[in-house]
């Protein structure tokens, strides 16, 4: 016949409040229940004297623990099988053991209809150990959808994949991808990472003992055709040792082409090119090819560039600030093009990126030198002459002299024609005041004709002068040697 004992903590020694026990006719416990002060119970099940099942309560007034039940089941040894254990918040966990060892936990965040709970971040986790303890494998789904599994190989993270898809398999947008896959090597550190986001962009990493060595991202769609989620087609980046930027190279949406190199991390060269996939022009930019130097502390040092018209632009800089410009425009041959009406042409700045200088030679032969003072122009000169200093027949005079105000207005200009004739006209606040006109080849009645105008621009008065020494002496300059003065 089975017997009961009922022990009793009257004195408040013990965390429990009363434990009773029940055994069979041979005297063996069979059962046992404990009552704890805190309002929680334990109910265990012997056989042969070993616990086989055990359940434990907390009452939901007293709340003393965060959970509702425990229930565990043993072998006959007394290791652990399984156990479920019933949360407050009504999250569920679900231990399974292998000789006692730790095999499998399954927690679910589900309400009782089945309905998602917002009791944590996930609906469901699993994860599986290996016959030392260690993690072996994990799945969890997320509440909004997103899975992510991570497999394990000695307990060390080997791989996470990572998946935003709705049920369907159609594009969740619970993230801005769809899909991400990450690998580690033997020590732990990142070997390689591969997303899919929801636009199609594709993104590549790999890694050299954890350290980013490059990325590869690449926007096509899935037949290879090309996406317009980026301004671009590809794009790939790779890293020094150090983590610095060692390269780049992008493939625009419109064929353009992208190369940067770095130098310790600093931008040192960016090489544009836009031409077609047989090298032929392409209409994407007014350019062909641009190349851009930096110098050791990240300022411009210089530029090239080749327009789509064989033009070539090349600009050099000192300590960032424009310092030269040099301008061509021949063919690939060398021989004169006609995308420009000028040959070449060359500016230079002073430090404070002003200009200094000038020089431009026409298609024609033509040459115009400009000086400049603070950056305004103070003088220039247009000759009509070739190579030799020999006078050519491009333009109907020989010489042009600009001289301007240091306000950059015009204050005198002489113009030396062919036939010998020279017209010299003066400025006051860069309003015309006086013309002269000298007839170098006697073809006129005067030598000299002066004509002064009004303040409002009109002919106020013309004098006209016989010989040479019937000219005023104000107007002696006029047989000076012309001299180009800033």
């Amino acid at each position: 016949m089975s017997s009961i004992e009922v022990r009793e903590d009257t004195e408040d020694r013990f965390r429990w409040d009363t434990i009773t026990s029940v055994f069979d006719g041979d005297g063996n416990l069979i059962e046992r229940f404990t009552e704890n002060d805190d309002g929680t119970t334990r109910e265990q099940l012997f056989e042969n004297g070993i616990v086989f099942r055990e359940v434990l309560t907390d009452d939901a007034v007293t709340s003393a623990k965060p959970w509702q039940s425990i229930e565990r089941s043993y072998d006959p040894s007394g290791n652990l099988l399984d156990s479920f254990e019933l949360r407050d918040d009504g999250v569920t966990i679900q231990k399974d053991y292998q000789d006692g060892q730790l095999w499998t936990i399954t927690e679910t965040d589900i309400n009782d209809d089945g309905s998602q709970s917002d009791a944590r971040s996930w609906q469901s986790r699993f994860r599986e150990f290996d016959d030392n303890g260690d993690m072996q494998f994990s799945f969890e789904v997320r509440d909004d959808g997103v899975t992510i599994e991570k497999d394990f190989q000695f307990g060390q993270l080997w791989t996470v994949t990572e998946t935003d898809l709705n049920d369907d398999g159609s594009q969740s947008d619970a993230r801005i991808w769809e899909s991400r896959f990450t690998e580690y090597n033997d020590n732990g550190d990142l070997l390689f990472s591969f997303e899919v986001r929801d636009d199609g962009v594709t993104i590549e990493k790999d890694y050299q003992f954890g350290q980013l060595w490059t990325v590869t991202e690449t926007d096509l769609n899935d037949d290879g055709s090309q996406s317009d989620a980026r301004i671009w087609q590809s794009r790939f980046t790779e890293y020094d040792d150090n983590g610095d930027l060692q390269f780049s190279f992008e493939v625009r949406d419109d064929g353009v082409t992208i190369q940067k190199d770095y130098q310790f991390g600093q931008l040192w060269t960016v090489t544009e090119t836009d031409l077609n996939d047989d090298g032929s022009q392409s209409d994407a930019r007014i350019w062909q090819f641009r190349f851009t130097e930096y110098d050791d502390n990240g300022n411009l040092q210089l530029t090239l560039e080749q327009r789509d018209d064989g033009v070539t632009i090349e600009k050099t800089y000192q300590d960032g600030v424009l310092s030269s410009v040099f301008e061509t425009d021949l063919n690939e041959d060398g021989s004169q093009s006609d995308a420009r009406n000028w040959e070449n042409r060359f500016t230079q700045y002073d430090e404070n990126g002003q200009k200094l200088e000038s020089f431009e030679l026409r298609d024609n032969g033509v040459t115009i030198a400009t000086q400049y003072e603070n950056g305004v122009i103070s003088a220039r000169i247009m000759e009509d002459r070739d190579e030799f200093g020999a006078m050519t027949d491009a333009e109907a005079w020989d010489t042009f002299i600009f001289i301007y105000d240091e306000n950059g207005k015009l204050a005198s200009r002489r113009v030396d024609f062919d036939d010998g004739d020279v017209t010299v006209d003066l400025f006051e606040d860069g309003q015309n005041a006086v013309r002269l006109q000298v007839d170098g080849d006697d073809d006129k009645p005067w030598y000299l004709r002066e004509t002064l105008y009004a303040e409002d621009g009109s002919v106020a008065e013309i004098n006209t002068y016989a010989a040479p020494e019937d000219v005023p002496s104000q107007y002696d300059f006029l047989s000076d040697e012309m001299v180009f003065v800033a």
